[in-house]
């Protein structure tokens, strides 16, 4: 019984499924046929009469707009046809002349003239002018009669250039009219300036219109949109045009310094903005590339140009993120097919960019005043981060590229700095250094705000910020650090991963081997053991704006725990509770002390904790097999066990950095 009902159920919901099928097909048919319909059948039609008329009166227009009878019109006066045979393009060409002519005179026999659009006439003249060319003269040049041709074929192929119109449309909502309508005002006087030499006040307005764009809602609401009307496009055109004027100007400049040296006399020296227009274009390019994955495709096509000019504005903190370097990562970043398209000559040029910093110090930073170090941090790290996004992508290593930056940078040593290369001293040793050298500077500049004129004296030049908001101050120890650490971070992240060593390849075991001959065990152990530099307040002292340190930050440890796990990793228990007691214990208690009750919200806490939530309590958990049979460091996880219960107080805590320290509690104790 139950089992004919269902089947009577099933067998009757399909029945119902296949009438809906159908009358959803012969709804559809009515309404594409509505140009087609006899008077009987508009009445048996589901089409309404409202959505009738508007489907007739669009066809109507539609049918106005591709229309050929005007191009058909008879002539005043007849013309003979060209008799004369001509081989290959030339010969379609005439064909094509002739039919056209034909349509003219079949089109005679019409008696009602049709009013002619100011576009139809145009239409009409063009074709008229081609024609009476192509029996005129001899044409010779074969790109001209193909030219023509597409040309002709234009006017006759309105469907067609209706189908091709309509892959480029893009339909957006009502609401968005004004914003559309801002949008076109501003690109159109940006294309309207591209053709010129712009002068300072309409590159001032280019610039603003750049930025306009960007706050404008459809810009990220309709990334496709921006990409159809090839706004970044444009923007390249003035950026080339831009670099190009730059490096005429400086030719210009050089030639003229030599020969006023000549002559005994000093060279003028001329302001130069166009850094300021290059400026607003990578802007608005990174931009560009975040709102989609089609947008980064785009840019990507320009990724040649752009690390060719990759060597400017690096050495200015302030222009970080607004450089071509930065709109060449920007269009692979995060996106593994554009990552695995990279070919090694575009990693090449960066490995050579990078051996020059390596080699010469930085012109631009002697010029204000800035030690000459032989060699080149600043503009250093910006590479070496470019090829961290090169090789690290949604979180994972891209294979291909890793083994091809080791060998890159193995091939030119001098890219790994002066500690890592040849007989250099090695990373504690640098790091330790670099950390002094901060440390100096920022007890000068201390002491300069304390007592205006008084110096204390470093053993080397080195400026301080013209002001508190100078953004372009650059602290030569702190770049130094921030170089090797980066590179740490480079070649952790370059490292094969477990399970591929696992499979015993060749070549990953080589590259492992590499990188643990480039920075020993013990170094990376010495640099996890230093100690940061707090700041404390005394009572009634003014708090500074940061109370982040001038040297040793929670960021650059970060770096050297991912080496130290991904080359290295922690395969004994002594080694893990040496670096537990000498390196991660007191960093969690350093963490406890940043603590505060007033309300006063520290950077420095904030770092610590980013650091302790993603590299030592990960450590810590996954290596929690170390805590069975560990009665000789009873005391050791005693003292931690206490010190991460106090850190789970901490009321700077993130979400994420709760659950850490929960899951490593549940780990110790289980």
């Amino acid at each position: 019984m139950l089992r004919d009902l269902l089947h009577s159920y099933f067998k009757a919901e399909t029945v119902i499924k296949v009438w809906i099928s159908s009358a959803t097909i012969c709804w559809m048919n009515a309404i594409l046929s509505f140009k087609n319909l006899e008077e009987e059948e508009k009445e048996n039609c589901p089409c309404g009469e409202d959505l009738s008329e508007r489907l007739n009166g669009f066809h109507g227009q539609l049918m106005d707009q591709v229309s050929l009878i005007a191009l058909q019109e008879p002539e005043e006066s007849d013309e003979m046809a060209i008799e004369v045979v001509k081989p290959g393009a030339f010969k379609r060409l005439y064909n094509f002349i002739n039919a056209v002519k034909e349509l003219e005179e079949e089109a005679r026999e019409e008696p009602e003239p049709i009013k002619k659009t100011p576009e139809e006439i145009f239409r009409k003249v063009l074709i008229k002018t081609i024609v009476r060319w192509a029996e005129e003269s001899q044409i010779e040049t074969s790109k001209l009669v193909r030219e023509m041709f597409s040309l002709l074929v234009r006017q006759y192929d309105s469907v067609g250039e209706l189908i091709r119109a309509m892959e480029k449309t893009y339909v957006i909502n009502s609401k968005t009219k004004n914003d559309v309508a801002e949008m076109w005002v501003g690109l159109s006087q940006i294309r309207a300036l591209l053709p010129v030499q712009m002068s300072p006040e309409e590159e001032a307005l280019v610039r603003e219109r750049l930025w306009k764009l960007v706050n404008n809602h459809t810009f990220f609401q309709h990334p496709d949109l921006i990409r159809i009307l090839r706004i970044h496009e444009n923007v390249m055109a003035i950026m080339m045009n831009t670099l190009g004027r730059r490096a005429q100007a400086q030719s210009d400049v050089q030639d003229q310094a030599k020969a006023t040296v000549q002559e005994g006399e000093a060279p003028p020296k001329e302001k130069d903005t166009s850094h300021e227009m290059v400026v607003a274009c990578c802007r608005f390019l990174c931009y560009f590339c975040r709102t989609s994955r089609q947008n980064q495709k785009a840019m990507f096509d320009h990724f040649s140009f752009l690390l060719e000019n990759s060597d400017i504005l690096l050495s200015r903190p302030s222009l970080r993120g607004s450089t071509p370097l930065d709109v060449a990562y920007s269009s692979l970043m995060e996106n593994t097919e554009l990552a695995l398209a990279l070919r090694e000559h575009y990693l090449e040029k960066i490995a050579i960019y990078l051996s020059r910093c390596g080699l010469q110090s930085n012109s631009e930073l002697v010029e204000k005043g800035y030690p000459d170090l032989g060699w080149d941090p600043v503009e250093g790290e910006r590479y070496l981060d470019f090829l961290r996004f090169c090789v690290w992508v949604n979180g994972e290593s891209v294979e291909e590229n890793a083994n091809l930056v080791i060998r890159l940078l193995i091939r030119r040593p001098e890219c790994l700095g002066p500690a890592l290369r040849g007989e250099g001293e090695g990373l504690l040793r640098a790091i330790i250094d670099a950390n002094k050298m901060s440390e100096r500077i920022a007890d000068r500049r201390k002491v300069m705000d304390e007592a205006e004129g008084t110096m204390v004296p470093l053993g080397f030049d080195h400026p301080l910020p013209e002001s508190e908001e100078d953004e372009d101050y650059i602290d030569t120890g702190a770049a130094i650090l921030n170089f090797y650490c980066t590179l740490v971070d480079l070649l952790g992240r370059c490292a094969p991963d477990s399970s591929v060593i696992a499979q015993g390849k060749n070549e990953s075991l080589r590259a492992r081997a590499i990188l643990r001959s480039l920075v020993p065990l013990d170094d990376l152990q010495g640099v996890l053991s230093l100690r940061f530099t707090l700041q404390h307040p005394a009572a009634g002292e003014e708090r500074p704006k940061s109370d982040m340190p001038s040297g040793l930050m929670p960021g650059n440890k970060q770096s050297v725990v991912l080496f130290l796990e991904r080359v290295y990793g922690i395969e004994t228990q002594e080694l893990f509770f040496r670096l537990l007691e000498e390196a991660f214990l007191p960093d969690l208690r350093a963490a406890t002390m940043l603590d505060r009750n007033d309300g006063y919200e520290s950077d420095m806490a904030l770092a610590m904790n980013r650091y302790i939530g993603n590299s030592i309590l990960p450590l810590l958990i996954k290596h929690s097999m170390f805590y069975n049979e560990a009665d000789n460091y009873a005391n050791l996880l005693d003292a931690t066990l206490h010190t991460v219960y106090r850190l789970s107080k901490n009321r700077m805590l993130t979400k994420g950095q709760r659950e850490a320290v929960s899951d490593f509690l549940v780990a110790l104790t289980r």
